[in-house]
This record gives structure tokens, sequence and C-alpha cells, in this order.
């Protein structure tokens, strides 16, 4: 049985609804019962709450997988070594992970939460000779957020990147199809994948959206710490803004033009592509 951690999230959703068309037997955990209830298959809900690991012995109950994820807010690298230790002791034998951009991860990353990925990918080795992580770039799902309301709004994009910047979007539906096979398939047991979609940029992204809108949609550089102020104004937490930022900083490096073919070597098939993505969700844009 796979046991389920992060269900309501971006990518949880995603492998929720690939687990429910499959004959695999799965349980969702969740530290809010009633919201879970309200935005996954009832039926298999589980009460757990990472921060308290004497929950999730029951969570956990008869579970053979773990998929492994929780937000980036404080206590995640808690969080998760408290699900590795409580699924080793029971016996759970794979754990798959999702992990952070790999540029981002190393004992002494510019990142914080890189640095947080990385020792709780350490501990997993440590702990689980039957592991996957799947490390993940810059999900097309974050640019429904913010990005969309600017096209909305202003048709425009303001970003703190050169606008040929390149970032190798994934969409959660690929995250997700890769975790599936990563935790039925015992060929890809103690291997670390990073997932990735072809090479684009916000220079790509605004021309597609402006053939797609039918109307022109620019695309402008902004100073970083514009963004970080008009995050404070918006209220973020201090560790959001901090997370954004320094990923930000790590993508004016670069971190995004590494593109790898796990996709296709995990699923047989190419990623999604960011213009396929564009036409599927143009209506958060309009």
């Amino acid at each position: 049985m796979i046991i389920i951690l992060g269900a309501t999230g971006t990518i949880g959703r995603q492998l929720v609804k690939l687990l429910e068309k499959s004959q695999h037997e799965f349980r969702l955990v969740a530290r809010s019962i009633e919201h879970a209830k309200k935005v996954l298959p009832a039926q298999f809900v589980r009460y757990g709450d990472l921060d308290s690991p004497q929950s999730l012995a029951a969570a956990f109950d008869g579970g053979t997988c773990l998929f492994l994820l929780s937000g980036h807010g404080e206590g995640m690298e808690a969080q998760q070594i408290n699900a590795i230790n409580t699924a080793t002791k029971l016996g759970i034998k794979r754990i798959v992970k999702i992990s952070g951009c790999e540029a981002s991860i190393a004992p002494h990353a510019k990142s914080e939460t890189g640095r947080e990925h990385y020792r709780i990918e350490q501990h997993l080795k440590k702990y689980c000779n039957d592991y996957v992580i799947l490390r993940c770039n810059f999900f097309m799902q974050n640019l429904l957020g913010p990005v969309a309301g600017m096209v909305k709004n202003k048709n425009k994009i303001l970003m703190p990147f050169s606008k040929d910047t390149i970032f190798s979007f994934i969409d959660a539906q690929d995250i997700a199809a890769c975790a599936m096979q990563a935790l039925i398939q015992e060929k890809h047991s103690a291997k670390t994948f990073y997932i990735t979609g072809q090479p684009s940029s916000f220079l790509e992204l605004s021309e597609a959206l402006s053939e797609h809108l039918s109307k022109p949609v620019a695309y402008k550089k902004v100073p970083l710490w514009v963004v970080k102020i008009i995050m404070r104004i918006k209220g973020e937490s201090a560790r959001h803004i901090r997370h954004q930022s320094q990923m930000a900083k790590l993508f004016m490096l670069g971190a995004g033009i590494k593109s790898t073919t796990s996709v296709n070597d995990l699923l047989g098939h190419p990623p999604i592509t960011l213009n396929h993505f564009i036409k599927s969700n143009l209506n958060h844009f309009q």
C-alpha cells in the first residue's frame, strides 16, 4: 500500500488522480482531515501530523511505500526526518522523496531550503536502501499565480530575470507521473533523478501568451529588491521571501539551464512543453 504525504498540494493532487485510475492501494495522510476530505477522495484520508511523530504510526500503518513531500515552511527538515524515521521503523521499504532544484542542493548551498533538502536526502540514504529522489525544477504551475495576475490585469510580466534567462520549466503533471513510476517500479531503486522540462524563458512565455491571447504581452526585468518589497507589502512570510530571493539569485546564475532526459527515461515520452501548458491553462491569463 502506498502512503501519500502532501496530497493536497500541486504535485500531490496530480498523483492522487493517477492512483485513482490504477489498481494500487493507497492512503492519504493529512494534518487537517476536514480540509483534505474537501479536495481529496474522503474514503482514503487518514490523520497524521508531521510535527507529531506519535501520530504517524497509525497514519502509515499497512504501508509498503511512502511518497515524501511537505511544504517549504519552517520545520520542513524536522518534519520529513520524522516521516523517514517512522516509515523505516514500521518496515516501509520504499520512500520516494520530492526534492528541490538540483542547483540549490548542497551542504553549503546559498539556498536555505536547498541545504535542508540536502540534509534530508542524506538522512534518507542513510536509513533507507530502497529510495528514489526526484529533484524538481521550476514548476509551470507557479506561473498561474502572480505572473498570470500581471498578464490578466496589465498585459505585462515583471520579473527580476533577464528576458532570455533559461528556465527548464516542468509541469507538475509530469512530476506526479514520474513519482508514480518511482513508487511502483523496482528498477528505479537507489536513484536520483533531476526532473526538468525543455529549455525555455520568460521571453518565450510572453511571446506565447501574446500569440494565444491575441494581444501583446510585454516582459520587463525589475530589480530583485523591488520584488522583495512587493512580497512584504503582500504579507508574505520572511521565510518565503528568503526562499524566493535565494532561488531567484540561483536562477540568475544559470540554475535553470540544465535540461535532462529524466521525464523521458521514467515515462517513455518527452515532458509537457511550455506552449502546451499555456494552451491548457489559458483561462488563468485571460
